[in-house]
């Protein structure tokens, strides 16, 4: 099957499959992948991102109680405390960005439902 094109956002993108291509004759030179690898690629890395989200939900609850490891004095917590509120940035920003993606991804899966 050929891939359907479609001018989106200054770009030559297939319809079915969102790939994006250089040149209407490149995306019409190539098969566009079936539905099924389609889905079954979506749904792989909507596993990915669901583990790695699992991950970092146990990552978060243990950092809700830095006192509890290895807890050296009042030198150390200032330093800690800094490092731990750091990686507790960065643990939400990536958690909300995979969120985002999961989102994504699941409405993918739900457009292709609609249009088989």
């Amino acid at each position: 099957m050929h891939h359907r094109l479609t001018l989106c956002e200054n770009l030559i993108r297939c319809f079915d499959c969102g790939r994006v291509f250089g040149s209407v004759e490149e995306g019409r030179a190539k098969e566009c992948p079936r539905p099924p690898e389609v889905r079954e690629r979506i749904e792989k890395e909507l596993g990915s991102v669901m583990d790695r989200l699992r991950q970092l939900g146990g990552a978060v609850v243990i950092e809700e109680f830095p006192g509890a490891v290895g807890d050296t004095g009042p030198v150390a917590d200032s330093v800690d405390r800094g490092q731990i509120h750091e990686e507790r940035e960065v643990t939400l920003t990536t958690r909300s960005r995979l969120v985002e993606r999961a989102n994504r991804l699941a409405e993918a899966l739900e457009r292709l439902t609609a249009s088989s």
